[in-house]
């Protein structure tokens, strides 16, 4: 099998874990507290990936204060507060809400970078954002999206999460 193929599947199967990933944290959600569930990702996570990092047997950065103060930075806004208001957010909507307001990840994360002035909303960009509205629009059942009073909490705080994602990205 080529690498060309083995990437498209690679992204197949990690858009497949994205899909899944409302609905399973929804199910979780309902038995598990937010903070706790976040917690045990992060420690699954972190394990993994320290895992693979030793095996690759490759140099790594030395933890100097250069290196762990933009990391701590950037995990804290990126994971950690971020995961945390996504997980509790959902667990105080619909998995549907959810799904839809995190696709708005792409055009938060354009519109805070041209903000920030470190990308410039070119008509490419401009049109890919159209383009995965389109997408969302087909692949996701809108007629299930609903704000409503008892929704409302859950899907400002999941709102405020997929920001910091932006601000993270």
């Amino acid at each position: 099998m080529s690498s060309k193929i083995k990437l498209y599947l690679l992204l197949i199967f990690t858009h497949i874990l994205f899909g899944i990933n409302y609905s399973t944290n929804k199910v979780v959600l309902n038995v598990i507290d937010p903070f706790v569930w976040t917690t045990i990702r992060f420690l699954l996570a972190g394990v993994v990936l320290l895992t693979i990092t030793l095996s690759l047997k490759r140099k790594h950065p030395s933890p100097d204060k250069e290196f762990l103060l933009p990391l701590f930075i950037f995990s804290i806004i990126g994971g950690a507060t971020a995961l945390s208001l996504f997980l509790y957010g959902l667990s105080q909507t619909t998995s549907v809400n959810g799904s839809i307001i995190f696709c708005m990840l792409p055009i938060l994360t354009l519109t805070i970078s041209v903000v920030r002035r470190v990308e410039k909303a070119t008509i490419g960009k401009i049109l890919g954002l159209i383009l995965s509205i389109i997408g969302i629009a087909f692949t996701v059942n809108l007629n299930h999206f609903s704000i409503s009073q008892s929704s409302l909490k859950g899907d400002f705080i999941l709102l405020l999460g997929t920001t910091f994602w932006s601000a993270y990205y």
